[in-house]
């Protein structure tokens, strides 16, 4: 019995022939395609946001003066706060030296329920909520001060060891700085760097006698 001839799958198996022969072809072609050379200079530049008040090419800035004694524009106003307010008998008091340095010396005693010392700025406010801390250099008396603050209601504070006749720079980060009323940590409540209206040094160490610290200069920093 013969077999019929199929037409159809012949067709069929022309056509695949035909269509491998063409993409045999393409497929060459491509091959022989070289890429073009990218040049460093044909690739997009990344973004750079620049401040408008910005004319020249600056070197990115890390700190920003607060006070610097060198000018009475620069000094900051100041206040003497001691225990008196308690009814104590410690003393202080402040002045700039022809150094260009902010001198606070005095005698803490400890009578009266006294205790403390401290010089605060004044007249002043300050947004530093781009920054992340305070920058300050003292040369102290070996004794334990505080560094000190004021947003809103509420003092803040962050304890400072000098070293004896020896300057020395110290950084505090903002979010380091604790609440305090009448010398007590306030939990839970933390510094507003965007507002802050005062900046101070306090000595609190709950010891007789007299006392020296130099302050050099504040500043912001990143």
């Amino acid at each position: 019995m013969k077999k019929k001839f199929d037409s159809k799958g012949l067709f069929e198996m022309i056509l695949l022939v035909v269509f491998l022969f063409f993409v045999s072809l393409e497929l060459n072609d491509l091959n022989n395609i070289q890429d073009p050379e990218i040049k460093i200079s044909d690739l997009p530049i990344a973004s750079e946001v620049v401040s408008d008040d910005v004319t020249d090419l600056e070197e990115v800035k890390e700190s920003k003066t607060i006070a610097d004694f060198k000018t009475e524009e620069t000094s900051l106003l100041w206040n003497i706060v001691n225990d008196g307010v308690m009814g104590g008998i410690s003393r202080g008091e402040a002045y700039v030296t022809n150094e260009s340095c902010l001198f606070f010396t005095g005698s803490i005693s400890l009578e009266n329920n006294g205790g403390f010392s401290s010089i605060r700025s004044f007249g002043q406010g300050f947004d530093l909520s781009d920054w992340s801390g305070i920058e300050l250099r003292v040369k102290g008396d070996g004794r334990k001060y505080y560094f000190t603050s004021r947003s809103g209601r509420f003092d803040f504070w962050h304890p400072m060891e000098t070293k004896k006749d020896e300057w020395i720079t110290v950084r505090i980060p903002f979010r380091s700085f604790y609440a305090t009323t009448f010398g007590r940590r306030i939990p839970g409540i933390r510094l507003n760097s965007k507002s802050i209206s005062s900046f101070g040094i306090m000595l609190f160490d709950k010891k007789d006698g007299p006392f020296t610290i130099e302050l050099d200069y504040i500043k912001a920093y990143n």
